[in-house]
C-alpha cells in the first residue's frame, strides 16, 4: 500500500519486498499466491485531474508492477481499477486462475461530499475455491482534526459499494482493507518526533486516532491490525529521511495502514509480516503486509450426496401430488365418475375414449 505522488523511476522491488525477512519468507517456504497493491495519488490532485482523471499513470504502474513481480515468479493481472488518484491492482499466480470465479469491482467517491474522486474507495471481490475474499483500497479525508469525516468515508464505502447478487464488502469470508486512511496522532509534533527518535512507538499508539476510533466502535469495527512497531509513515520531505520541514510542519502519523477481518470466523488468517519500506520518492513511506489463509474447498462427492438428499426430501419435481390411502376404502362408482367428469371439464386430466374401472 503506497501513497506515491507518482514518479516513474520508483524502485518498486524495494517496496514490494522491503526487507530480508519478507524476502526470505517469499522465496523459500511461502510463495505469495495473491498480490494486492493499493496506490493513492498516482496523479497530481489538481482541479483538472480530479474532474477528468488520466489513466496513463495506471498503465505505467501496471507495467512497472508486472516487471517487479516477475522477479518473484509469473503473475496474472486479475483486475485493476482507478478512481482519480486511487488505484487498486490484484495479481494472482497462474495456477490459481481455474479456481477463481465471480470477480467484480466497484468504487465510490467521497471527495467533496461524494462529488469528486480525489478521495474514495475501490473494492475487488472474488471467490477462490469456496472462500470469498474482498480487497479494498481507500483514501480518506485529510486533516489533523477531520476524524469524523474519515469515519464517514469508511461507512460510506461499506454502504455504497455493491457487487452482483447484492453482495457488499462485509458479505465475504475475508476482507483486506488498505490505504491512506489519514488518521493522525493526537500529540504535538515535537512530542511525536522525540518518541520516534527514541523508537518508543508504543508510547504513540494510545494517541493514534485510528486506534482510538476502533476502540470506540466508530470505524473498522471488528477488524484486526498488526502491531505498530515501526515509525510513522507520514509526512516526509521527498527524497529525504526528514519529517516535514515545510511551513506547515505536520506532525508524523501512521496514515498508511492495512487491516483485515475474518467475517465468518471460520477462516484462520495469519499475519506473517507487517511493516514499512524506505522508498523515498513520496512524502509517505509505503507499508506492506504478508498474510496466510487456507481457502475452503468443496468435496464433490459429499456435495452431490447432500444435493440428492435435499431433492429427494422435496418430492417429485413436477409438483405431482401423491395420495396414499391406508385401509380398505370403497367409493360408489357413480361418485367416482362424477368427480372424474368434473376434472375432465376443468381440463385437469384428458378425456378418455375408453375407461375400464373395477372395484373388488
Amino acid at each position: 500500500m503506497h501513497n506515491i505522488a507518482f514518479r516513474n523511476q520508483a524502485p518498486l522491488t524495494e517496496w514490494l519486498f522491503p526487507n530480508e525477512q519478507l524476502i526470505s519468507v517469499s522465496e523459500s517456504n511461502f510463495h505469495a499466491d495473491i498480490v494486492a497493491i493499493a496506490l493513492e495519488e498516482i496523479i497530481d490532485l489538481n482541479a483538472s485531474n480530479i474532474m477528468k482523471a488520466s489513466t496513463t499513470n495506471q498503465r505505467l504502474w501496471c507495467d512497472g508492477l508486472r516487471k517487479a513481480l516477475l522477479t518473484r515468479g509469473r503473475y496474472i493481472l486479475l483486475g485493476c481499477e482507478q478512481l482519480v488518484g486511487v488505484c487498486l491492482f490484484v495479481f494472482v499466480k497462474p495456477h490459481l486462475t481455474p479456481f477463481i470465479r465471480d470477480v467484480a469491482i466497484d468504487s465510490v467517491k467521497t471527495g467533496m461530499g461524494g462529488a469528486a474522486g480525489n478521495k474514495g474507495s475501490i473494492a475487488l471481490r472474488m471467490t477462490i475455491y469456496a472462500t470469498s475474499v474482498c480487497f479494498v483500497c481507500s483514501h480518506f479525508a485529510a486533516g489533523q482534526n477531520e476524524i469524523r469525516d474519515r469515519n464517514e468515508d469508511f461507512i460510506t464505502a461499506l454502504r455504497r459499494i455493491k457487487f452482483p447478487m447484492g453482495r457488499e464488502i462485509l458479505s465475504h469470508d475475508i476482507v483486506f482493507w488498505m490505504g491512506d486512511f489519514n488518521y493522525r496522532i493526537s500529540l504535538p509534533g515535537d512530542v511525536v518526533k522525540a518518541a520516534i527518535r527514541a523508537e518508543q512507538f508504543s508510547q504513540l499508539v494510545p494517541n493514534d486516532q485510528l486506534t482510538q476510533q476502533r476502540a470506540m466502535g466508530n470505524t473498522f469495527m471488528e477488524f484486526e491490525e498488526g502491531a505498530l512497531n515501526f515509525a510513522p509513515t507520514y509526512k516526509y520531505d521527498t527524497f529525504s529521511d526528514d519529517y516535514d520541514t515545510s511551513e506547515k510542519c505536520r506532525a508524523p502519523a501512521w496514515t498508511d495502514r492495512i487491516l483485515w477481518k475474518d467475517c465468518t470466523r471460520r477462516t484462520a488468517v495469519k499475519l506473517q509480516w507487517y511493516g514499512r519500506s524506505e522508498l523515498k520518492t513520496s512524502d509517505h513511506r509505503p507499508v506492506s503486509a504478508l498474510f496466510r489463509f487456507d481457502a475452503s474447498r468443496v468435496n464433490p462427492e459429499k456435495c452431490k450426496a447432500v444435493y440428492e438428499d435435499v431433492i429427494s426430501s422435496l418430492g417429485p419435481p413436477d409438483a405431482t401430488v401423491l395420495v396414499s390411502v391406508d385401509g380398505a376404502t370403497a367409493f360408489p362408482a357413480d361418485l367416482y365418475y362424477s368427480v372424474l367428469d368434473k376434472l375432465v371439464q376443468l381440463g385437469i386430466i384428458p378425456r378418455l375414449s375408453k375407461f375400464v374401472f373395477s372395484i373388488s
